[in-house]
């Protein structure tokens, strides 16, 4: 039935039209009474329609009318198949009505400006965006209500709260985005999950939202739900997750509730923990497999702790009055989540992990959650922090999203400016636990690869991440200006930083493990060079934060550093080195620098063997060595010198210039990781083609990529084949049909 011209349906209350045949709008359509339509309903792109009284539906309702006008009335979805809203533009209703048992589906974006009446039957997002300005009707509470899925949106910009709670269908109660405008409200009534992945959700409440409880934010492998910046509100409790990778390591956790009556052993452990002294893995109490994880003590179950064979503690509190971890932790059963803005805990994996086992266990997957009140804006965000002048204190991320650190440590009171530390849990070695990252002034260490260029400044602390601020010589309270400004919605990096760019030579040295073709990072510390740094320990300097296992730092002075800043240096300027092993093995020295090349020449002395190596810092350069049971095998037995005396040194023999003219070939990074782009640079080279083959320790050729090369710096990226696995490779240049070098590339696992 197609309708022209200026169609006005105005009649009394008692009076009705029904049309059984399919609607097609083309003209001007007034509804102001009752109109049943037992077919669908059309809109097209040259109609003008507007309801002021009663749409009966029984079918689909299209809209392709760009400027459809809300209206007053109500329009009410009634059939018995499932119901169609869509067409080429959204839909603006006022008043709706859901009573039909198989449900009404959005297939476009819908605003509805009035109350929402669901007798029965969803309302299916179907990955598009609902508006709320009204509110529920009170009258029905109906438990599936809305259907949502992980790509769709509800914007509530009216007074939901005032009618009925939002409920969800158990089968579809994962929403990507929820947005509660300024002034607006809003109220869960059952289950709500903001999805986590690569296109993971967003909370931003700018009025007045009641989690009630439900509201949670979902974490997996590939991101985590995060409450944006809001001005507004959430009240009562919600639960966050943080998804952690199957790796047995330490790890820095916060807690971004203000206030939480869960106990560590509620939340963590899963409300449960195991008391067979036998470890017998048929009483392993795992309640909810793939959430949770099993925490250790001293074996005193009562306490809340897990048994297992050993009485080591997986669980830490900093204490900045000893400067160092609490020596008593935290009893599980008793203390609750939010008695410690943050924590240093060993997770195993989920508790499904078989204690027994002992290290030998599997690692797996797992969640954990834990359930509060989250911090907002406003005094009851945690912001104080108290210790010893010159102590390290540790601060959890207040916020369940990530943050940008950089301002507000340089914007807070009382501690030193622009420097932290974190734990990475990436971090390997013999016993795989992860290890501290400094940062200071642009530097970080351990600093992975020599990456080329300079990595973007972005220095982020994850949803759920902890890190270490050190309180100013004068202060005893670190006053920690968080605001919802400093929230990002950056996850490119979970439980890590990003380096930032730096406008001074440094140089890195790493502690690595051999590992068949593989180089494995351990530690690593950095020292860098400028003539505005002091000679003498400061606050610029990063104290060294030890390692759980096995440890390198740079020694001065009776101090210990992770990094080192110093003037540019003068003849037989040194670095002492200062190790901690705990093996008889190999090992390996890394030592590569960024704009140092050019500007100064190292030496790495072993003292030990009595060698000297000259160190290529245009390049990577690796030193390998095996400790023994002597500590002077290892523990004070290297140090890097700069600049050597004259020609004379019986320890050194002197820098030899390089002409202008002279040609270097490097490549960034070295070890590169699989699936990684390589950069290559000529400096100053014969202009030409060349070739850039990588070929297998066996002899089998992997790739031979082209490169034009016209002169001056050449800077070129190697895509490197995806079928290449961990272990090491001959780059070989090839220009006129003759190999000018070979490189050894080394390709480690992620």
């Amino acid at each position: 039935m197609q309708l022209r011209g200026v169609l006005i349906f105005s009649f009394m209350a008692l009076c009705a039209i029904t049309l059984k045949a399919q609607v097609n709008n083309t003209g001007n359509l007034n509804i102001a009474g009752s109109v049943f339509i037992s077919s669908s309903f059309t809109n097209t792109s040259t109609a003008s329609y507007q309801n002021n009284g009663d749409l009966y539906l029984d079918g689909d309702f299209i809209n392709s009318q760009a400027a459809m006008v809300e209206g007053t009335g109500t329009t009410r979805f009634r059939g018995s198949v499932l119901q169609h809203i869509g067409g080429t533009q959204p839909s603006f209703f006022h008043n709706v009505y859901v009573d039909n048992a198989a449900g009404a589906q959005m297939d476009t974006n819908l605003s509805i400006g009035g109350a929402i009446s669901p007798v029965t039957g969803s309302l299916y997002f179907n990955n598009h965006a609902l508006t709320m300005g009204g509110m529920m009707n009170s009258a029905y509470t109906n438990i599936a209500a809305f259907n949502v899925t992980p790509l769709s949106d509800l914007v509530i910009n009216g007074p939901a709260g005032s009618g009925n709670n939002l409920y969800f269908d158990i089968l579809g109660n994962t929403l990507h985005n929820l947005t509660v405008s300024g002034g607006a409200t809003g109220k869960l009534g059952n289950a709500l999950n903001i999805t986590p992945g690569s296109k993971f959700g967003t909370v931003v409440v700018d009025g007045d939202f009641n989690a009630a409880g439900f509201l949670t934010l979902k974490s997996d492998a590939a991101g985590t739900a995060r409450v944006g910046k809001s001005s507004g509100i959430i009240r009562d409790t919600a639960i966050v997750e943080r998804y952690i990778p199957p790796r047995r390591a330490w790890r820095f956790l916060s807690v971004p509730f203000s206030g939480s009556n869960q106990t560590i052993r509620d939340a963590w452990q899963e409300g449960v923990n195991n008391t067979d002294p036998n470890l017998d893995y048929a009483n392993n109490k795992n309640p909810h497999p793939g959430f949770g994880t099993h925490i250790t003590g001293n074996n005193n179950t009562a306490l809340g702790y897990d048994y297992n064979t050993t009485i080591n503690p997986s669980i830490k509190v900093w204490s900045p009055s000893i400067n160092g971890w609490d020596p008593a932790e935290p009893v599980t059963i008793s203390d609750r989540i939010a008695d410690f803005n943050a924590y240093c805990i060993f997770v195993r994996g989920s508790r499904a992990v078989d204690l027994a086992r002992a290290t030998s266990a599997l690692a797996d997957p797992t969640v954990l959650r834990i359930k509060g009140v989250l911090n907002q804006t406003g005094p009851e965000a945690p912001k104080d922090y108290n210790g010893v002048p010159g102590n390290i204190v540790l601060v959890g991320n207040p916020y369940a999203s990530t943050i940008n650190i950089s301002n507000i440590i340089n914007s807070s009171g009382g501690i030193v400016k622009d420097k932290f530390w974190v734990w990475d849990p990436k971090m390997s070695g013999n016993y795989g636990a992860g290890a501290y990252v400094s940062y200071t002034d642009g530097v970080m260490a351990p600093e992975s690869t020599p990456s080329f260029p300079d990595a973007d400044s972005a220095l982020m602390v994850q949803s759920g991440q902890a890190f270490m601020v050190e309180l100013d010589g004068s202060s005893s309270t670190a006053s920690m200006n968080f605001t919802e400004d400093d929230k990002d919605s950056a996850q490119s990096n979970v439980f890590g930083i990003q380096a930032g760019g730096i406008s001074f030579p440094v140089v890195y040295t790493n502690l690595m493990i051999p590992s068949d073709s593989n180089l494995t990072l351990i530690d690593g510390v950095g020292a860098g060079f400028n003539d505005g740094f002091s000679e003498n320990i400061d606050a610029k300097d990063a104290a060294k934060q030890w390692n759980f296992n096995e440890n390198i730092a740079l020694a001065r002075k009776n101090n210990f550093l992770a990094i080192e800043l110093r003037p540019m240096p003068v003849a037989t300027d040194t670095l002492f080195f200062k190790l901690y092993l705990k093996q008889q093995q190999p090992y390996t020295l890394q030592i590569f620098s960024r704009k140092a090349s050019g500007v100064m020449q190292a030496w790495l002395v072993d003292k030990y063997l009595n060698v000297q190596k000259e160190i290529n810092l245009s390049d990577v350069s690796l030193y390998n060595f095996t400790p023994n049971s002597d500590t002077n095998s290892y523990r004070s037995r290297f140090m890097l010198v700069f600049k050597p005396p004259a020609k004379d040194s019986s320890i050194f023999r002197p820098p030899t210039e390089r002409p202008a003219d002279f040609q270097a070939i490097t490549i960034f990074p070295n070890p590169a990781t699989i699936g990684e782009k390589v950069v290559l640079v000529f400096g100053n080279m014969e202009k030409g083609s060349y070739e850039a083959i990588i070929y297998s320790l066996g002899g089998q050729q992997l790739m031979d990529q082209k490169i034009e090369y016209t002169g001056g710096r050449g800077i070129f990226t190697l895509n490197l084949p995806s079928s290449m696995t961990s272990g090491i490779y001959d780059l070989r240049l090839v220009n006129k049909d003759a190999v000018i070098k070979t490189i050894k590339l080394v390709i480690v696992s992620k």
